[in-house]
């Protein structure tokens, strides 16, 4: 009684098994160890808390990056509200938001890229949410994040 499969059926075995098993293994990219060293809102202290947040949100939700503790990252992000601004038209309200995010390397210290991210919104005064703005700048801010961080394959 011989136990042998037919060569074709042995080799599309192999061939599902390594396939099979190993390509999620491969096909997921390696993700950057990243730590949120600080943030400030300066311009608008209250403001602080929502943009910490809405930094810790986008980087939960960039596939480039894992957030990790500061002595295990390889790179440390530093969050700041660099301008805010209210201007008012009549019965309407125009806020402009600018957010800075400094990337530097954990070892060395030294600066990898500032990034920079702007958001506004309009409506009748009082109307207007200062957090959403805030959320929004940061998202455009870090939308380059993988490749500020030299992620292959990656490209702005």
């Amino acid at each position: 009684m011989s136990l042998a499969l037919p060569r074709r059926s042995f080799l599309a075995t192999v061939a599902a098994g390594l396939l099979g098993a190993g390509a999620p293994a491969l096909a997921q990219p390696r993700k950057t160890p990243v730590a949120l060293a600080g943030s400030e809102a300066a311009t608008a202290p209250e403001l602080t808390r929502a943009l910490e947040a809405a930094v810790l949100e986008e980087l939960a939700h960039t596939d480039s990056v894992r957030l990790v503790p500061e002595n295990r990252a390889a790179f440390r992000l530093r969050a700041s509200v660099t301008s805010l601004e209210t201007r008012r038209r009549g019965a309407d309200e125009h806020l402009l938001c600018a957010v800075s995010v400094l990337v530097e390397d954990r070892r060395t210290g030294a600066m990898r890229a500032v990034l920079e991210g702007r958001a506004r919104a309009e409506g009748p005064l009082g109307s207007v949410d200062r957090e959403s703005v805030v959320r929004a700048a940061v998202h455009g801010a870090l939308r380059p994040i993988a490749t500020a961080l030299g992620v292959p394959g990656h490209r702005g």
